[in-house]
């Protein structure tokens, strides 16, 4: 990993809503690694809901899948809130993202901490473009 993806992630809390308690796991020690200050992990999209009302993460990796339903409510909200994030997905080429997101990182599992934290920071460095879907188009890291 380089060392602009190291600092770049410096102090930052994540919110990590991921189903699969192992691969979870995995992020969040790729994540610290990086940098990231505190990281979150939930595995439901209610949970999330909650969590970003109580305490507002400065970016957000988000599962598109989450068993029975999918993390669209998080990032509708986190997109409300002017908050970077970025989905992962085993089912790339599959998801269907609404407009209102195609504009923001996918990264495909199994995925290695460069893919994530590459996707993380293109979603951080993106942020505060107002016309940001315009220029970039849907990203796949």
């Amino acid at each position: 990993m380089s060392s602009s993806s190291t600092t770049s992630l410096k102090g930052l809390s994540v919110l990590l809503v991921e189903d699969e308690i192992l691969i979870a796991l995995d992020a969040q020690a790729m994540l610290e690694e990086a940098g990231a200050a505190n990281v979150e992990i939930v595995n439901k999209a209610v949970n999330g809901l909650r969590l970003i009302s109580e305490t507002p993460p400065d970016a957000a990796v988000l599962d598109f899948n989450l068993g029975s339903g999918t993390s669209l409510s998080i990032a509708d909200e986190l997109a409300a809130r002017g908050i970077p994030y970025i989905f992962t997905t085993g089912y790339a080429g599959q998801i269907d993202l609404p407009r209102r997101h195609i504009h923001m990182p996918v990264v495909e599992k199994p995925y290695t901490a460069e893919w994530l934290i590459a996707g993380l920071i293109a979603a951080l460095e993106r942020r505060g473009d107002p016309d940001m879907e315009n220029k970039i188009g849907r990203v796949d890291v």
